[in-house]
């Protein structure tokens, strides 16, 4: 049985995510900063940890818990993030511009360098959750600059980690429910509305399982990235 962490726990991808892998047999550790966190580790039985991702110190002691728990990792998933609203340029205050940056980019560098030297063992995988490009052209700039900095940290780890032998990819999501475990009745290309969390949560495991990805942002939009908008 192969050991996962998920960083950042919530009512929808986290919980989507955290739920597919338990159902898929791999045992699940979750980290978050949220009382909420604790209650949703209990419905999906798995192990969870309170901790606060925007801060190495925490990151560190977490993960020496989990390692102390599990004895080694074999992936983990990076789900932390949030922040997102439709802002124009002006009403992007310091704060809301530095929380964006701070609780997408700050917590995926704290958990990816606390991880690399625990995945050298097993020479597994990280992998982020970042956004499509539709939902990055209906957020703000702090938003965009947290998940563009996650998209591209990607890049540049996964070649400074290949000759350690562990894999770093990214999954780029549509719009998803944030609530019941990111469930959704929308499953058809270019279906209106949020898209159900499960198929994120299988691209995820895609990602994780093929030793042949490193390096890459599998988007799933139901293919709204498709579309051009009429006169352009």
């Amino acid at each position: 049985m192969e050991n996962v962490v998920v960083s950042g726990l919530g009512p929808g991808m986290g919980c989507a995510i955290s739920r597919a892998l338990s159902g898929a047999g791999y045992k699940v550790y979750t980290i978050s900063r949220s009382e909420g966190g604790d209650k949703i580790a209990a419905s999906l039985a798995v192990r969870h940890y309170s901790g606060d991702l925007r801060d190495s110190r925490s990151v560190h002691e977490v993960f020496s818990s989990i390692m102390r728990d599990a004895g080694r990792i074999n992936h983990v998933v990076h789900t932390a993030g949030g922040f997102f609203r439709k802002a124009a340029l002006k009403d992007v205050d310091q704060d809301l511009f530095s929380s964006a940056l701070m609780n997408n980019a700050q917590t995926f560098y704290n958990v990816a360098r606390e991880s690399a030297e625990h995945l050298r063992e097993s020479r597994g995988s990280i992998t982020a959750v970042t956004a499509a490009r539709h939902v990055y052209m209906n957020s703000h700039a702090g938003y965009a600059a947290g998940k563009g900095a996650v998209t591209y940290m990607v890049q540049e780890l996964a070649g400074e980690l290949a000759p350690l032998g562990i894999r770093v990819n990214a999954v780029a999501p549509g719009f998803i429910s944030k609530e019941n475990c990111g469930e959704s009745n929308v499953r058809n290309l270019l279906g209106r509305g949020r898209h159900s969390a499960g198929a994120i949560a299988s691209a995820v495991m895609w990602a994780m399982q093929n030793a042949e990805i490193t390096g890459q942002t599998i988007e799933v939009d139901s293919g709204f990235g498709t579309q051009i908008t009429d006169g352009l």
